[in-house]
């Protein structure tokens, strides 16, 4: 209990009880610096390997080094290995404090952040079909851009620059298209790097 503690840390006290009761607070910087790692690497392979460059005309892509089919394999890869990196750190740093991994705020926090992703997902794949594949990678990161921020309610409140940030370099990305690529390798690789890095220096370095 909390009643032989000053008035002040009486407050302080419930205040994080509180929050540890609304908000999910083990999000792993770790995680964000993989990401952010096989971001940059998944970006390597799309030049490199699928010479996958933008048309800034027809919003379409050029991809001579083989079927643009390859790209959404690359995508769905990159999404699932660091979405699953993030979900297994982030319970590690649960227990690692004697909080519940699964929790019903995590699935909360969970929800609100698929419903914008797996709505970007479903939009970027119905321009995809239609030919207009330019357009995948700035949409990648405004739609993680607003997941974040949905996200971020029940979660860090740092979370939130994080989605802002993601938000503003997809819109980028999408005026100035000839570049989107590179864009994204900025938004989700290194923003993610120095983000995740920032994560563990401030939460998780002396826990």
């Amino acid at each position: 209990m909390t009643n032989h503690l000053p008035p002040d840390q009486q407050i302080k006290a419930i205040h994080e009880m509180m929050e540890r009761s609304t908000r999910f607070l083990h999000i792993s910087g770790m995680a964000g610096i993989l990401a952010g790692i096989i971001a940059i690497a998944a970006s390597w392979i799309a030049v490199n390997s699928f010479a996958f460059q933008p048309d800034s005309y027809t919003y379409h892509y050029t991809a001579m080094g083989g079927n643009l089919w390859n790209i959404v394999y690359l995508g769905l890869s990159t999404l699932v290995l660091s979405f699953g990196l993030g979900l297994v750190l982030a319970r590690r740093n649960a227990y690692k404090k004697g909080s519940p991994g699964w929790s019903p705020t995590a699935r909360r926090m969970l929800t609100y952040f698929a419903t914008p992703l797996l709505t970007g997902g479903l939009v970027i794949f119905l321009f995809w079909l239609k030919g207009f594949v330019a357009l995948a990678a700035p949409l990648s990161l405004i739609f993680y851009g607003l997941a974040l921020l949905h996200a971020s309610h029940f979660t860090l409140t740092d979370i939130r620059y994080l989605g802002l940030i993601e938000l503003f370099l997809g819109l980028v990305a999408l005026y100035w298209i000839q570049h989107s690529l590179l864009i994204w390798a900025v938004g989700f690789g290194m923003v993610h790097i120095v983000y995740g890095l920032y994560i563990y220096l401030r939460y998780e370095r002396n826990s």
